[in-house]
């Protein structure tokens, strides 16, 4: 009966290393952050978004007044009632612009439309960071689901062959026990893994944008990480000159800076310049007029205080992304390393391989040396080991994304793998 028991065991453990996995036809890291920067919904809204700048920018860039004509025909009967005449009026006017005011308009919006573009940008690297976290997080949930579901055929294994020896009178009601609160721990955590698979499908099917009939049978096959690629000394200037974000809030200021400009020369204003000609009974008339209005009731020093505030607040907003670009460097760097040496420690062998916790627990068990509570204990140790060792790969792997992600250089992620 012992043999049997094992064997059993064996055999359903054996399908912890060696059963593949049926999902849907997988992709590749690489891929999937290339569909995420592509063709995502919301980089394509954000595409759109810099085509409407690029139309306020073509409608700031030109003259701010049209030229008016207005025609006033006129049929009257003259006093003396010798007769009636045709007689008009024809008036052209033109507004003109205070110099500098169009150069400032145009300045604005071309920083502006720079706003939008870097926003777009940084759009899309976050399409793709998020596209490989998610993927991460996906692969690691199958990986960990499949481990749980096998702990589960493993203890509803043993349970079983414990039942078969208590009735044949072999085992104790205690191991049946052991065993039966092992397996509903068992299916327990295989239902938590299960569910936070089915969450890491929802946030790749996310991720890539894909719409919602085609969001389950996902599979990204992830590469292998290169433990010697580290991230480059020069990392903080080479954040600053690539962040799109970072981009973006300094061509914001000097939007800002453009529209504070503008705002000061609002306070003065633009005349009208207009030209008169027509025919007044048999007079010719021709006259020339200048409409010059006055700011009395409104002198928009109100604008103009906003505009001056709205200026200081980009500068500032400036100076602490700055600030806080540095520190997240720092840190992501930090984490990186720190990922990359407690990776390092566990795989130096602190922790046996599952086939060598199986084999040497096979042999104990066959040798007489351990009961099955003992066999439990150690299957259960393997798949800890395992599961430990899914974690400590995970958190590498977000590391390195954050690495790249607070670089400004989504790319990168691919570097550091192993070719």
């Amino acid at each position: 009966m012992r043999i049997y028991h094992v064997v059993s065991i064996m055999a359903y453990a054996g399908l912890l290393i060696f059963q593949p996995i049926a999902y849907a036809e997988p992709i590749t890291l690489e891929e999937a952050m290339q569909q995420a920067g592509d063709a995502h919904p919301e980089v394509r809204m954000a595409e759109q978004g810099v085509a409407a700048a690029q139309g306020m920018l073509t409608e700031k860039s030109s003259y701010a007044y049209n030229p008016e004509v207005l025609i006033e025909p006129q049929r009257r009967r003259l006093a003396d009632r010798s007769g009636i005449t045709n007689d008009y009026f024809i008036t052209l006017s033109q507004g003109i612009e205070i110099p500098g005011k169009r150069s400032s308009r145009s300045k604005a919006a071309k920083a502006g439309l720079e706003a939008v573009e870097d926003s777009a940008e940084n759009v899309r690297q976050r399409r793709m960071i998020a596209a490989a976290q998610a993927a991460v997080m996906l692969d690691f949930s199958m990986r960990t689901e499949h481990v749980r579901q096998q702990q589960q055929n493993i203890m509803k294994r043993l349970l079983e062959a414990l039942n078969q020896g208590f009735k044949a009178g072999e085992k104790s009601m205690l191991d049946v026990n052991l065993a039966r609160a092992s397996f509903a721990n068992s299916v327990s955590m295989a239902a938590q893994s299960r569910q936070r698979h089915l969450r890491a499908e929802q946030d790749m099917a996310n991720a890539l944008g894909l719409p919602e009939k085609k969001k389950h049978g996902l599979r990204v096959i992830l590469p292998g990480l290169n433990p010697a690629w580290r991230p480059p000394e020069n990392a903080v200037q080479l954040a600053l000159a690539s962040r799109p974000d970072i981009q973006a809030v300094k061509a914001s200021a000097r939007a800002r800076e453009a529209q504070a400009r503008l705002a000061d020369l609002n306070r003065i204003p633009d005349p009208t310049l207009s030209l008169l000609t027509g025919r007044d009974t048999h007079d010719r008339i021709l006259g020339f007029g200048v409409n010059i209005p006055l700011p009395v009731l409104n002198s928009h020093t109100g604008a103009y205080k906003a505009a001056i505030a709205e200026r200081e607040r980009s500068r500032d907003m400036e100076q602490w992304s700055i600030v806080k670009l540095k520190r997240e460097v720092a840190t992501a760097i930090r984490e990186h390393e720190v990922a990359a040496r407690t990776l390092a420690v566990f795989l130096q062998g602190q922790t046996p391989a599952a086939e060598d916790n199986i084999r040497l627990a096979r042999t104990a068990y066959e040798s007489g040396e351990m009961d099955l509570s003992d066999l439990v204990v150690y299957l259960d140790r393997s798949l800890q080991a395992r599961t430990t060792r899914f974690e400590l790969l995970k958190r590498m792997w977000l590391a390195h994304i954050r690495v790249a992600e607070v670089l400004g250089h989504p790319e990168y992620i691919l570097k550091g793998i192993q070719q």
